[in-house]
This record gives structure tokens, sequence and C-alpha cells, in this order.
């Protein structure tokens, strides 16, 4: 089964919805809600210098059925630029109906279409349906090891 959808950039009329499919996503995996907020999503999605791209799948019903975030990356073993995919969420009402293939595909060829040559993500170990899913669109894996240094951590580091 497949959704009639359109992919688009975020308008300022689909920033409410937009704010709670973050939160569901964040809910979803564990992680805090409520920093992506309104003015958030304002301030990183809409300004001149936008910190992260969003395309958005509206439905039939010109409700948003999900979305997909993205941010600049590079690689220098290769020298290319590419995307992180961020985020993928699709509303529950509107799974297994082809908008997350939609909205990875969109993603894939706003890339290429900007001079990049890759879109990477992660995936958390306990979401087989979503590696599943990956695996289907024809994904790589690689095993590795992520870390990061956040707030508190990175800026004792920086005041080292």
């Amino acid at each position: 089964m497949t959704s009639d959808c359109t992919i688009r950039p975020p308008d300022e009329a689909d920033l409410p919805s937009l704010v709670a499919m973050v939160a569901a996503l964040s809910a979803q995996q564990g992680h805090p809600t409520g920093h992506f907020d309104l003015a958030a999503a304002r301030r990183d999605l809409m300004g001149p210098h936008p910190r992260l791209l969003v395309l958005v799948a509206e439905g039939e019903d010109g409700r948003l059925a999900g979305y997909v975030a993205l941010a600049p990356a590079y690689e220098t073993s290769w020298a290319v630029a590419g995307a992180y995919m961020q985020g993928l969420f699709v509303a529950p009402e509107h799974r297994r109906c082809g908008v997350a293939r939609a909205l990875v595909t969109a993603a894939g060829r706003l890339v290429l279409q900007s001079g990049g040559a890759f879109l990477w993500w992660t995936s958390r170990p306990g979401n087989p349906e979503g590696q599943a899913f990956y695996d289907a669109l024809g994904a790589s894996r690689e095993t590795l090891n992520a870390h990061s240094l956040s707030f508190d951590q990175l800026e004792a580091l920086a005041a080292t």
C-alpha cells in the first residue's frame, strides 16, 4: 500500500504539528521533550540561515504525516558533502503506507541536487523494524560506536 502525500519544506503553519512530531520521536527514543519548541523551530528552520533542513510529508487530508530532518555533513576521506539524517518520523496512522520511503527518497534527491554524495544516519539496536526498513532501502550497515560531548561535558572540555 502506498500513501499519496506531498513532500515539501515546512511553512510557518506546519510548525505546531512538526514540533509535536519531534516530541513524539524524542519520547519514543527516550530523549527529553520540550526543547524543540515553536521558538526553536522558527529560529533553526525558518530563518535566513537554517541550522537544520526539514522536509515534511503532507497527507491527502492536508495534515502532516511525517518529517525528515537533515544536517549538513562532510566526509574528508572522500572530499564530498552530504547530509546526516537526524530524524525520520511518520505518524502512526500513516505508517506502512510509503511515507517514510517517500521522505528518505526526497532527502536523497535533495542531497544529490545540492552536489552531495551521501546520506547517512544511525539507528538504535532496539529498533528492528527501522533497521528492516533501512535494509529494504538498500542501505549499508556499519558497525561503529557513537561518541558525544554534550552541554556540561563540552563546556568542561572547552574550558581546559
